[in-house]
């Protein structure tokens, strides 16, 4: 099982915390690289032809705006890389909380999360389930696994 002590520990660090120096790092590549026709190359359309005619959705981007907005400048692409980092660092702190709570292993998911966190949590999903059958299996519902420190 879960030391207690690790358990404290993980409980200590809000994800706030974490998150916090990456959003003003994004900032910081954000702003400088900020003009003022990256808002409409982000979400082209505009609002008269969205609410002519009934539901007519507008502001989707466009894969050929996002290739353009991000191949401007270094900054643009230092900040997709700092926002695609904010989101695999929020979504590990999501399967190790999870991982703690039911007791179930994410080493794995979290070195997963370091290059694709969509495919990490897909990968954690399917290790909940993998460890449930395999805990029910064994007989003794507790699915737990032991910390060895080393």
């Amino acid at each position: 099982s879960v030391s207690p002590a690790a358990r404290a520990r993980f409980q200590r660090v809000p994800v706030e915390n974490l998150m916090a120096p990456l959003a003003l790092l994004y900032l910081a590549f954000l702003l400088p690289s900020w003009r003022t026709d990256t808002l409409s190359i982000l979400l082209p359309g505009s609002l008269q032809a969205g609410l002519r005619a009934g539901f007519n959705p507008q502001f989707f981007p466009e894969l050929s705006g996002i290739v353009t907005l991000f191949s401007r400048s270094t900054l643009t692409a230092g900040s997709l890389w700092v926002h695609l980092l904010a989101v695999n660092l929020f979504l590990a702190h999501r399967i190790l909380a999870e991982g703690v709570r039911e007791r179930v292993p994410t080493l794995h998911s979290l070195l997963v999360c370091a290059a694709s966190a969509p495919m990490a949590y897909l990968c954690h999903l399917l290790t909940k389930q993998v460890w449930r059958r395999f805990a029910r299996g064994r007989g003794d519902g507790e699915g737990g696994y032991t910390i060895f420190r080393f």
